[in-house]
């Protein structure tokens, strides 16, 4: 009877442990993939500048005769054809070093597709506007513009006070 209860309390301590180290290890793998990135606060000046160039980049990008893909999955792939999204993500990537999906240029994008074009999207605002059927090339330079529109009126506002 003792044995047994022993037995139970040790492997009951044991689970425990073993549980407890697997536990620290995940942490620790997470923590050494996870990039440490320190963000500015989103909506400061230099931040709004920075979500500006993104912005203008995706607009140069648009300008040129780009391969328009409007059967976007949000994976974006060099050498292939490109969507509104993966212009944003790639211009994010070049100008602040990563993507973030929650910046003021992504913002600012979902914003006017929600009021100039609230029927194109259901699910995913960027990726659904890209991909529906009336969403026209004019279309996509259009949101991109009134979002550069947005982020300057901001920044202005930011600045003066």
């Amino acid at each position: 009877m003792r044995n047994a209860r022993l037995h139970a309390v040790f492997r009951a301590t044991f689970s425990l442990a073993l549980g407890f180290v697997a536990t620290l290890f995940a942490v620790v793998a997470v923590v050494k993939i996870t990039p440490l990135v320190f963000a500015l606060d989103p909506l400061s000046p230099i931040e709004v500048q920075r979500q500006l160039r993104v912005l203008h980049i995706v607009r140069s990008e648009l300008r040129s005769d780009f391969e328009w893909d409007q059967q976007d999955n949000r994976v974006c792939i060099d050498g292939m054809p490109t969507s509104l999204f993966c212009e944003l993500a790639r211009a994010s990537i070049r100008t602040i070093g990563h993507y973030q999906h929650d910046s003021a240029a992504m913002r600012s994008v979902r914003n006017v597709i929600d009021a100039r074009y609230p029927d194109r999207w259901t699910v995913h605002p960027i990726m659904d506007f890209n991909n529906h059927s009336d969403t026209s090339r004019a279309d996509l330079k259009e949101v991109i513009d009134e979002s550069i529109a947005t982020l300057d009126a901001l920044l202005v506002d930011r600045e003066a006070n």
